[in-house]
């Protein structure tokens, strides 16, 4: 098949996986032997996932499987605001979000706000939320000094498992 046609294609399975059958993601797994496709599936919204080595018996040999998935709507990150702090608070304090911590102790909520509201401020503080749909999934922070940051994430509950947390980072 042609570039086009792999395209073409690919967007009619989009339609029919994300509007018909209402999934959030779809995988591809294909033998390394189709040089046209994997340039056509990175542009049309897939990532590349992983690369079996050797995996499947093909012909006389065997050949490497690659891995590509994409989820229905592609989420992005924004800065977090003033209005993100009840959320934060949310899943700062699920129990299972604590668990996975830096700091496994109780947060109040008026301490939360004004760590918050600290954060937001801070020049060397980049906050952001990830949102799909305008619906909040996760955030991710940086907290910078210098030529380094320390990196912190979580996932919303909800979304646990659903490869979201790989997609943030």
């Amino acid at each position: 098949m042609s570039r086009q046609d792999w395209a073409a294609f690919l967007k009619l399975i989009s339609i029919v996986a994300f509007e018909e059958l209402q999934l959030k993601k779809i995988f591809t797994w294909a033998f390394d032997v189709r040089p046209n496709l994997y340039p056509v599936l990175l542009k049309n919204g897939f990532r590349f996932e992983a690369r079996l080595t050797n995996h499947t018996s093909f012909g006389s040999g065997y050949v490497d499987v690659l891995i590509h998935s994409k989820f229905s709507a592609q989420p992005i990150l924004r800065s977090a605001t003033y209005n993100d702090l009840e959320k934060t608070y949310l899943w700062a304090t699920d129990p299972l979000v604590r668990k996975y911590s830096f700091s496994n102790t109780e947060i109040q909520k008026l301490d939360h706000s004004t760590w918050f509201f600290e954060k937001l401020n801070q020049r060397n503080c980049l906050y952001l939320i990830f949102e799909k749909e305008n619906e909040s999934i996760g955030s991710i922070r940086f907290d910078i000094e210098g030529r380094t940051a320390i990196i912190s994430y979580l996932i919303d509950p909800k979304f646990h498992s659903m490869g979201y947390g790989y997609a943030l980072l």
